[in-house]
């Protein structure tokens, strides 16, 4: 709560209730606040219901409850009596053993007395099961009441209008000759389930789903409502507010749109970076550009110089961009489900790349898909086994391995792989994590496999990363967020599984979702992405601090180490893409000016032979300066340093097969890149 517009805020209380899903205020009486919760979603909880305070929240009291697996997803107070409120009860569970959406408890129910007596609403309502129910009451007739049922195929299953307060119902044509589409909400309906009314005509309502319709009374149809002139609103409604007659303002997946002539035309209005980033990338041809996948806003590609200009490359729900280290026409880009493509000519087309995946295997809505460090042409692919192909861009991937999962399976959405990770040291040796809280490891690329699991929670994996030194050396995270358990969890192994240890120090009480090895820093630099924040150690994990301090206490979901300008770059849920750069702090990983396009004095260079498989020898035809020489792995990890000679021999017979930078740096900054292969 905030007394002085939001200046400063204090808690209010009401940690058990779990989600709150609606906060009403009595306008009559500023002390009296009604809150409806949802519970834990994790769990069936006592804690459910609707809540009310009569002193502004100090203390509260439950007033409904429906049962420990039925919250209070919806609240409507009448605008002329605030001891008359409606609520209405949705049936929800969801963890890694079940997902419930639906049930008995989807029920209305209203109070005429603040909250003391609460009395079923049943006549023209549905009595079965049922999912989501969305409420609302006119603004200026309180008797007339709107409520949306979506059914358990998450479709709309009926819209119910009461003139006489909740006393009787009848419903309103949703059938398929009344121009709302039997799939308005594309089974999305636990995602949606809201309805709203015009504020001065009490017969025109809207329904939001993944778009908006209106019902027109006159011609007892329904409508689109978010058309209008280049169709330019966002799908996925969840929420419309009401200026005027004419005016609105909606609430969708891609933002806020405003109109102010009911709906024929709509523009995009709230310019600021609120984007859900699943996956982040930047591009190693071009490292001061980022790239990410998105929720239901495909994947986009940008920086800071251009922020209101970032282009979408790829549509649906974005996730990985994996970009081809030697050549930058090359990229391959996922969506949802584990639907990967593959451009070969810098985006201009795009062809399939899941060629031999079994899709009626289990795959996560967030499938992990890598590239290998010593061969571009190797991708490793997840379902709830691994994947391999080795045939470049003419994608076709082979099993390596059994089914990774559990044998017993509780909820098909997490009983798959969730990471994967590749040595960049032994390319035989693969470890895979999946939902269900395997880890498998593979010291001979698939051939045997040792279930590694039995010395580490049985929690979802969310990240793996190998060493970049040392060859038996790797680290996991791991998530209890849908069983309800933010412990912490951060794992180290120093023998390939055998053994793990805790480095989790002093973290705040978060899920951990992925981990960032500082190259060059003796693996005692880690960066953790947690549900609040990035969080740093400089002593592998014996203390952690929050990094920077403008980041609020979001999730962030992946990070990653972007080499050529030595930043840490984050996708967040909130507050979109945002880079740390590390030179604040006096960190370095790897330090490497990149130029973008090749000059003449760069052209001069002579590697031979490239690719190589002991070293190469490297020339110019001119004289030059002094010229300091580094070789790093993709990595990060640094192989070699010393300063250029004419007709130099450099040898790299120690270093395991795979791509490596070299950066050539002379005076006054220049620096540039050259790409190696070692074979």
């Amino acid at each position: 709560r905030s007394d002085d517009a939001g200046a400063s805020w204090r808690y209010m209380g009401l940690t058990e209730a779990g989600i709150i899903s609606q906060i009403i205020i009595d306008p009559d009486n500023m002390g009296t606040i009604y809150a409806s919760a949802m519970g834990s979603p994790y769990e069936r909880t006592p804690d459910r219901g609707v809540y009310k305070s009569t002193d502004g929240g100090e203390t509260w009291t439950k007033s409904l409850f429906l049962s420990e697996s039925t919250g209070v997803i919806d609240l409507v107070m009448s605008p002329e009596d605030t001891r008359i409120l409606y609520a209405a009860g949705w049936d929800r569970i969801r963890n890694y053993r079940e997902s419930i959406t639906s049930g008995p408890g989807a029920k209305i129910y209203k109070t005429i007395d603040g909250g003391q007596h609460w009395n079923m609403l049943k006549d023209g309502l549905p009595m079965d099961e049922q999912s989501r129910i969305g409420l609302a009451i006119a603004p200026k007739d309180a008797s007339r009441i709107y409520a949306v049922y979506v059914g358990q195929d998450h479709e709309v299953h009926g819209v119910y209008k009461s003139i006489d307060s909740g006393a009787s119902w009848s419903q309103i044509n949703t059938d398929a000759t009344s121009g709302l589409p039997s799939k308005s909400l594309q089974g999305f309906g636990w995602y949606f389930g809201k309805i709203a009314i015009h504020p001065s005509n009490p017969d025109e309502i809207f329904l939001l789903g993944v778009r908006l319709y209106r019902w027109l009374p006159s011609m007892q149809r329904w409508q689109r409502a978010d058309q209008g002139s280049g169709d330019v609103v966002h799908v996925d409604m969840h929420d419309l507010k009401f200026i005027s007659d004419k005016e609105y303002v909606l609430a969708t997946d891609g933002g806020l749109y405003h109109t102010d002539n009911s709906g024929q035309s709509w523009k995009d209005i709230e310019n600021i970076p609120t984007t859900q980033f699943y996956r982040v990338a930047y591009n190693p041809h071009n490292p001061s550009k980022y790239y990410g996948g998105t929720q239901d806003n495909g994947s986009l590609s940008g920086n800071s110089e251009s922020i209101n200009t970032w282009k979408q490359y790829f549509g649906a729900d974005g996730f990985r961009t994996i970009f081809h280290p030697l050549d930058s026409l090359i990229y391959y880009v996922e969506i949802q489900e584990g639907d990967l493509a593959v451009t070969t000519d810098g985006g201009k087309s795009y062809r399939g790349a899941t060629k031999g995946i079994n899709d009626m295997e289990n795959i996560n809505w967030d499938a992990p898909i890598i590239m290998s460090q010593h061969d571009p042409d190797i991708l490793y692919y997840g379902t709830d086994r691994l994947y391999r192909s080795s045939t470049g861009t003419n994608v076709h991937f082979e099993p390596v391995s059994p089914k990774l999962t559990d044998s017993i399976i509780y909820l098909e959405a997490t009983s798959n792989v969730t990471a994967i990770s590749e040595s960049s040291i032994d390319p035989d040796f693969l470890i895979v994590g999946t939902g269900d809280g395997n880890i498998w490891i593979t010291e001979d690329l698939g051939k045997s496999w040792t279930n590694q699991s039995s010395r580490i929670p049985d929690r979802y994996i969310t990240s793996i990363h190998h060493s970049l030194e040392f060859p038996d050396k790797a680290f996991v995270t791991l998530s209890g967020f849908k069983d309800g358990d933010n412990t912490p969890h951060i794992l180290v192994t120093s023998d390939r599984g055998r053994s793990w240890n805790s480095i989790t120090g002093n973290l705040p009480s978060l899920p951990v979702n992925d981990l960032l090895i500082l190259p060059n820093n003796a693996e005692a630099v880690l960066f953790a992405a947690t549900d609040a924040g990035i969080f740093l150690t400089k002593d592998e994990g014996e203390t952690w601090a929050p990094v920077g301090n403008n980041l609020p206490s979001i999730p962030v979901f992946n990070i990653v180490y972007n080499v050529q300008l030595n930043q840490v770059v984050a996708g967040t849920f909130g507050k979109s893409i945002v880079s740390f750069d590390l030179d604040q702090i006096g960190l370095r990983g790897d330090m490497v000016v990149a130029t973008n396009q090749e000059t003449t004095e760069e052209q001069e260079v002579m590697i031979a032979p490239n690719p190589f498989s002991t070293g190469f020898t490297l020339d110019w035809g001119i004289q030059q300066e002094i010229i300091q020489i580094k070789i790093y792995g993709l990595e990060g990890r640094l192989f070699y340093e010393g300063t250029y000679q004419q007709h130099m021999s450099i040898d790299l017979s120690f270093a395991p097969v795979g791509i490596y930078v070299m950066i050539l740096s002379g005076p006054e900054g220049r620096s540039f890149t050259k790409n190696l292969l070692k074979l």
